[in-house]
């Protein structure tokens, strides 16, 4: 899960992936699905963070690490997952967004078994969004700097990403309107 971002356009009085929620933080409904998957699904989960840390407020069950280059844009918190899983042995990664909070955990599940090393989300509105799979065949070729992530290979290589049909929402939260509307 990524969440190194600084979230300047929230507007609110806090980091966006603090902000209440009906149900806990931004960041605590995020990764709430994915309880149920840690061992059966996932073999860990781990929380990219940066700008603000988030080990207060992440379960016992994730692993939180430091992305010091957040400030490079996403795909350098996409690099430092990549580089734990590599390290890890692991030859496949689902990754999320820690402010999408309309992702539940089948939509996790599908995805992670999809039979791609490409494979991303499709959600009944059409949007296709996180998570999304990358196996060890593409990890050479995510960016390595910038807002880009696993966006950039999707559009590259349109014909190589598989979609899988989800529920939920593909929804983040972005700004304190975005809050409001859950």
């Amino acid at each position: 899960m990524l969440g190194g971002g600084g979230g300047r356009r929230f507007g609110g009085p806090t980091h966006k992936l603090l902000a209440a929620t009906s149900s806990g933080s931004v960041i605590e409904r995020a990764l709430a699905p994915l309880s149920e998957l840690v061992g059966a699904v996932f073999a860990e989960v781990i929380v990219v963070a940066g700008a603000q840390d988030l080990s207060a407020v992440t379960p016992r069950w994730c692993r939180v690490v430091h992305n010091a280059d957040w400030e490079r844009g996403l795909a350098t918190s996409l690099r430092v997952g990549i580089d734990l899983a590599s390290d890890g042995g692991h030859e496949a990664v689902v990754v999320g967004l820690c402010d999408m909070i309309g992702v539940p955990a089948l939509t996790w599940q599908q995805v992670a078994q999809a039979d791609s090393d490409l494979a991303i989300a499709s959600y009944p509105d059409g949007r296709s969004a996180p998570p999304v799979r990358l196996g060890a065949s593409v990890w050479g070729e995510l960016p390595t700097d910038g807002d880009y992530g696993a966006r950039l290979l999707i559009d590259r290589f349109p014909s190589r990403a598989l979609r899988v049909s989800v529920s939920g929402s593909a929804d983040d939260i972005d700004t304190l309107a975005d809050l409001q509307e859950w």
